[in-house]
């Protein structure tokens, strides 16, 4: 009897073992990190690519990397290579402030934030913008 006991034990610790194993796996397959490099001063927005039809710019921001599974990319390699999709990226924020001006939305992450411009009454404002943590939705469209 006490043996019977005894496998069942181990047994059920190997299979909370395995799928423990299992879930780390699983977590850190989708892991990545952002990596922002400061710029020394801030110079207005800078181009870095188009996406889907909207131009996406960095500023104050020298640039922006991401880390995955060992290895680094710059933003619009990842999104290219499919290593991130600039959807995750979104979701992943911290804080999401939308706008009624048209669908701007602000996204806000630990070290840096996002803007995607989206204003009806101004085409101009139809781009997304990278850039530090405390920027405002108005520092690039008013």
């Amino acid at each position: 009897m006490k043996k019977n006991r005894v496998w069942k034990i181990i047994i059920c610790i190997v299979i909370f073992i395995v799928i423990g194993v299992g879930l780390i796996i699983l977590v850190n397959q989708d892991s990545y990190q952002v990596l922002i490099e400061d710029a020394d001063q801030c110079n207005g927005r800078e181009f870095l690519f188009d996406y889907r039809g909207k131009e996406v710019y960095i500023d104050c921001i020298k640039d922006i990397s991401i880390a995955k599974k060992g290895k680094v990319y710059g933003l619009k390699e990842a999104i290219e290579k499919e290593v991130l999709s600039f959807e995750q990226l979104l979701e992943d924020a911290e804080r999401k402030i939308e706008y009624w001006d048209g669908g701007s939305i602000l996204y806000q992450y630990e070290n840096f934030a996002i803007i995607n411009y989206q204003k009806l009454y101004d085409s101009k404002c139809n781009f997304i913008v990278i850039g530090k943590k405390d920027m405002k939705i108005e520092d690039y469209c008013s």
